[in-house]
């Protein structure tokens, strides 16, 4: 979604720092809402229209998530956060804010990158690591993409419910 704490007009200033060193740079941005207008306009401001791409909404997802190379989710609320897990039920790397519950579904330098939420500074370091080190992300996505399928699985869950089920002895 294109709201204020998703982060994407904080994303655009870490690009536009970014594009000296890797020329050859692109933000796909999918969603849609309140934020597409200034988003727009901040691209243009930067002057780089021509590495944004504004794709709207998206379903199914999964496709564009495939073709990234990085999945980026700049939030500074997130109670939870789909794309970081739907990415790394790909094995696709992830990037994202140390923010509310992102931290349960990406261990920092294991299963992706956190970063402090609104620091651009920090984005901009981060982000360059990752693209100069492609192996080690999709590594960390490796591994990332086995805890999710762990986590959130359907089995995993069927058999989570039928434990607490069980245990608590209601249904039998």
């Amino acid at each position: 979604m294109l709201r204020p704490e998703k982060g994407h007009l904080l994303l655009l200033d870490v690009l536009a720092q970014l594009l000296p060193r890797f020329p050859d740079l692109r933000y796909v941005i999918a969603g849609e809402g309140e934020q597409h207008a200034a988003i727009e306009r901040r691209v243009t401001e930067l002057g780089i229209s021509e590495h944004v791409y504004l794709a709207g909404m998206l379903q199914p997802v999964a496709p564009l998530l495939q073709r990234a190379q990085l999945v980026i989710m700049p939030s500074s609320i997130e109670p939870l956060g789909m794309a970081q897990i739907e990415a790394l039920s790909l094995g696709v790397a992830v990037v994202a804010s140390d923010v509310d519950g992102i931290p349960e579904t990406i261990v920092a330098d294991q299963t992706g990158l956190l970063v402090a939420p609104g620091n651009i500074a920090a984005w901009v370091d981060a982000l360059a690591w990752a693209l100069e080190h492609p192996e080690r992300m999709a590594a960390m996505a490796a591994v990332g993409q086995k805890q999710v399928m762990q986590q959130f699985s359907m089995e995993a869950n069927i058999e989570r419910f039928l434990a607490l089920v069980s245990n608590d002895g209601s249904a039998k």
